[in-house]
């Protein structure tokens, strides 16, 4: 079978009057209908949230299949913790593992999750065994390592930055390192259900690159693909992603509300957090 490529001089004039002139932002919803997989036609269908996050972001085939009674083990920064403080309210058993802010990349929980396996002892060990929901949110790809023999270092000594080096894992680095965690978990709580996020907070300093707004980009999509592979890679039951970082990115871009509504520019607004936690929790009924 061949095709031909009609230029618009060898269309019908009506044709071509009528792709140049029209107006109407759902033409073409009769031959492609509105669904989640065709991208959202106007910017309006962006401003009513819980809409747009339920008809155009949220994937009803793979949503995280808790029941109420669930019991929660969260860690990370941002929706974690937004989460955390939802559940605590709602009366919901649930845990909130405070960890430093530096444990937010792969390879810093990869090392905390390989210490914690070490010391069954921890409450927190004791917690996460008792889980039957997990909530992960990575943060960064950036890390320190020194510079003399590569060996990764949760944060430099302050006091001899000039031994230390950042450097963004790659996407193989970092889904190496999510499986490696993901292996780690279940060995702690077996019948634990797994749910990963991508903190859509942004990089807030980077000392590798001249931006830091372009080392976010980097950062967040060198970490978005590589949670992905580890989900389709992981050879056991998959872990469950849950599009927090998309909602906040990308329905926000087009409704310019997703942060500051306190005045900061890396915080994201209350109106977002509540939306986001209330799809997360539908499933509990």
């Amino acid at each position: 079978m061949t095709y031909r490529v009609v230029s618009p001089e060898h269309q019908p004039p009506e044709a071509t009057e009528h792709a140049m002139s029209s107006t109407d932002p759902h033409a073409g919803y009769g031959v492609v209908p509105r669904r989640k997989s065709t991208y959202p036609r106007t910017n309006g269908e962006f401003l009513d949230l819980p809409s747009v996050i339920a008809d155009f972001v949220l994937d009803d085939k793979v949503r995280p299949g808790h029941a109420a009674g669930a019991r929660f083990f969260l860690q990370g920064s941002c929706f974690a913790e937004n989460l955390y403080n939802e559940l605590k309210l709602s009366g919901h058993p649930c845990y909130y593992n405070a960890v430093v802010e530096a444990l937010n990349s792969p390879l810093a929980n990869l090392h905390y999750f390989r210490g914690l396996l070490e010391h069954p002892a921890e409450p927190v060990f004791a917690e996460l065994f008792r889980a039957t929901v997990m909530v992960l949110t990575i943060g960064v790809a950036p890390c320190w390592f020194r510079k003399d023999s590569g060996e990764f270092v949760m944060g430099p000594d302050l006091r001899r930055m000039e031994l230390f080096q950042q450097r963004t894992l790659s996407v193989k680095e970092s889904a190496e390192a999510l499986c490696a965690i993901l292996d780690l978990v279940y060995r702690i709580s077996p019948r634990t259900e797994i749910v990963l996020t991508l903190s859509p907070v942004p990089l807030a300093r980077t000392f590798e690159f001249d931006s830091a707004i372009v080392a976010d980009c980097i950062s967040k999509c060198t970490l978005r693909a590589a949670l992905h592979e580890a989900i389709q890679a992981y050879p056991g039951r998959k872990p469950v992603y849950f599009p927090a970082f998309e909602i906040v990115r990308w329905v926000g871009a087009h409704a310019a509300n997703a942060y500051g509504d306190d005045g900061l520019p890396r915080h994201v607004s209350r109106e977002y957090v509540k939306h986001i936690i209330a799809s997360f929790l539908k499933p509990l009924g």
